[in-house]
């Protein structure tokens, strides 16, 4: 095979996106440790790789390699350059990969890099108390953990100094509307952010669980429609099964969930709240099959 370098006139972007391309490549083809050897190698070509190095970490994490996953991210905040994207890649690495319980030893090394990630950020905090990234990535790390008060307390103080911040508002609005008592909070919540932020995506996938859960299901349906029309993914097919359920339309349920299904919905993509509807609705789509 020639060597990458010996193309000059592609930019090193270009370069990578290439390289990327074949590691995932491999990935799915299962030659996990390959991948990781290519990118490893990719990675510590360059003295600015720090972007290369949050992928490796990455795919260290599909792998389950948590230590060495969150070991890379550690590496690229101790530059000083991408400190919160390296953050924010610690907690997909966790949020995204966690273990069943039924895989003790991963899921004790996953807890030891909850743990770790956790303490990192604690000690940021004291060294930067009014850190907004800082106190939404430790709200992340509390719902990992199911400390879902903690989360809405981080959030409500975000929001007392900034009152529009996008991931706070959708993030309290969220977990108000997962409580039929608190639907009306979340509502008022999640239409401030759209009427700011425009009807992104994320923001309609908020208001429609929230919509769904004040049994107002077909202006819940409008919503996932639109989003999945815009902007599929797994989880909002999965919100857009669940309203096509309440709504009686088991016909449209069952294609949105197998179309999820083939997108790769799993588990941890989900809200922890949502895993017990995952089941249900996985064993149904099944017996269907």
């Amino acid at each position: 095979h020639r060597d990458l370098h010996s193309f000059p006139t592609r930019r090193s972007s270009d370069l990578f996106g290439s390289i990327e391309l074949r590691a995932k490549a491999l990935e799915m083809r299962g030659f996990g440790s390959q991948a990781v050897t290519l990118l490893t190698t990719y990675a510590e070509q360059s003295e600015k790789g720090s972007a290369r190095r949050l992928l490796l970490g990455g795919l260290h994490g599909r792998l389950g390699n948590f230590q060495e996953a969150i070991d890379l991210c550690d590496q690229v905040r101790q530059t000083g350059m991408n400190y919160n994207e390296a953050n924010t890649a610690a907690l997909a690495i966790l949020r995204g990969n966690k273990p069943s319980e039924a895989q003790p030893t991963k899921h004790e090394q996953w807890l030891q890099q909850r743990t770790r990630v956790e303490a990192t950020l604690r000690e940021a905090l004291l060294r930067e108390p009014t850190s907004i990234p800082l106190k939404l990535h430790m709200a992340d790390v509390m719902e990992m953990q199911g400390k879902y008060q903690e989360v809405e307390k981080i959030c409500r103080a975000v929001l007392r100094d900034h009152d529009t911040n996008l991931v706070a508002i959708n993030n309290l609005a969220w977990l108000l509307g997962l409580h039929t008592d608190s639907t009306a909070e979340a509502l008022t919540l999640i239409n401030r952010a759209i009427d700011k932020h425009g009807p992104r995506p994320e923001l309609l996938d908020t208001r429609a669980v929230i919509l769904f859960h004040r049994g107002s299901v077909e202006e819940s349906v409008r919503d996932l429609e639109r989003v999945v029309n815009e902007a599929p993914t797994p989880g909002r097919l999965f919100h857009l099964s669940q309203a096509y359920e309440r709504a009686k339309n088991t016909k449209s349920a069952a294609a949105a969930l197998r179309r999820a299904s083939e997108m790769g919905l799993s588990i941890q993509q989900l809200h922890p709240a949502e895993h017990v509807e995952y089941h249900r609705a996985i064993a149904t789509l099944e017996k269907r099959s």
